[in-house]
């Protein structure tokens, strides 16, 4: 039988084949710049290079995982070292600062234009590397220095507590800070022997096991940087969707339906297979 693999296309427009095998099933710390201060994240997983939409597709045990995000965790990290928790969307600037851009559109490129900051060492540099980030043809792309600037400077009156940090190489940094708030969870979950794939600043675990990742993330956070840094996700919790069982039936069956047995129809012959190779060797090694 073929191994599964995933075609993914990227930025550039070329594509990657992804082998989905037991060969990438293996994280790692990389740490940078010959020193163990300077990122410390874990590489190596084959779901951190397939992107978002295929990770929803992932199951832990034969069973749906949810994805649970750190939100704006770098910029969270600043500011909780500053003293400030901000719970809120720091990216939404409140109006139009930019006329080339829509509501959706500014907000994504704040977002992007904040955390390519975060990571240079000056404006000009954070400039560049937000445009050449930006697809070929994108209204982002066309952006002068002058309205990143506006953008950038229109940030930062909101959000005074972060300017710092802006333009300052504290990228690399942050990304140590992060990786020990990711080290811890992977620890608890590992003590606990329960499966949990992290892609840096987010974590893929079993529907099951989402209230216990939500608040491993929370206990990190206060180990690593002494606050209660918010998460986020999209989908909800075994948890969340059984306790509509009987508030709102149709609602339960609805959301069941979507989040629970609607993507089982979904599992191919070759997935069925492997884990019925995986179901053999479990008993076998009992």
């Amino acid at each position: 039988m073929e191994e599964p693999f995933v075609v993914r296309t990227k930025k550039d427009g070329t594509t990657q084949r992804i082998r989905i095998d037991q060969s990438k099933k293996f994280v790692r710390r990389i740490f940078s710049r010959g020193d163990w201060r300077y990122n410390g994240r874990f590489y190596g997983g084959f779901w951190q290079q397939v992107g978002s939409e295929y990770r929803k597709d992932i199951y832990i045990n034969d069973s749906p995982t949810v994805e649970v995000d750190y939100k704006g965790l770098h910029g969270a990290i600043l500011g909780a070292e500053k003293g400030t928790v901000y719970d809120g969307d720091r990216y939404n600037l409140g109006s139009i600062v930019c006329s080339k851009l829509n509501v959706t559109q500014q907000r994504k490129a704040v977002k992007l234009l904040v955390l390519a900051a975060i990571n240079a060492k000056d404006r000009s540099s954070a400039f560049g590397a937000f445009r050449q980030a930006q697809l070929t043809g994108s209204v982002e792309k066309t952006l002068n220095n002058a309205e990143l600037g506006l953008l950038l400077d229109t940030f930062l009156q909101q959000h005074p507590y972060l300017e710092d940090g802006i333009c300052s190489d504290q990228g690399i940094r942050l990304m140590n800070v992060d990786s020990h708030i990711t080290n811890y969870i992977i620890k608890e979950f590992v003590r606990r022997q329960k499966p949990i794939l992290s892609v840096h600043d987010s974590y893929i675990v079993g529907i099951r096991d989402v209230e216990l990742l939500e608040d491993c993330m929370r206990d990190a956070s206060l180990q690593v940087v002494g606050a209660d840094l918010a998460a986020e996700r999209e989908l909800p919790s075994y948890k969340e969707v059984m306790a509509t069982r009987y508030p709102d039936r149709d609602y339960h069956l609805q959301v069941f339906d979507h989040y629970l047995t609607k993507p089982a129809k979904n599992k191919t012959t070759g997935y069925k297979h492997r884990y019925q190779q995986y179901q053999t060797y479990k008993e076998g090694s009992e």
